[in-house]
């Protein structure tokens, strides 16, 4: 990725996501790509309010790094659970984690 991509990406990010520790938004400053393949990205989010480190993979494709992407914003309805989470949806969801293998592919192309 160029630089203008990566600062592009960042911008999203930040557009959409917030510190899990006290919902505060971050700053372009506090996003850091960790790390880059051909379509990944690890990217580290250190909220400077609360200092919670938060670590996030980004699957990215050419046309989805566009400075209008912000306008896309989801709604809050889309971003709140339907039910509080419950023991047993954390122990399904670490026992996928444990066969998962890192692509997200599969994952993203079946929601379509």
């Amino acid at each position: 990725m160029t630089q203008d991509q990566i600062e592009k990406l960042i911008q999203s990010i930040q557009a959409f996501s917030k510190c899990p520790t006290c919902n505060s938004q971050y700053e372009a400053s506090e996003i850091r790509l960790l790390e880059e393949t051909a379509n990944t990205c690890l990217l580290e989010m250190r909220c400077k309010k609360c200092r919670t480190k938060a670590i996030g993979t980004v699957l990215v494709h050419e046309p989805s790094i566009n400075p209008s992407f912000d306008k896309h914003k989801i709604s809050s309805k889309e971003k709140v659970s339907k039910r509080p989470l419950k023991n047993d949806d954390i122990i399904k969801f670490n026992d996928f984690l444990k066969g998962f293998n890192g692509d997200f592919t599969k994952i993203l192309n079946s929601r379509k």
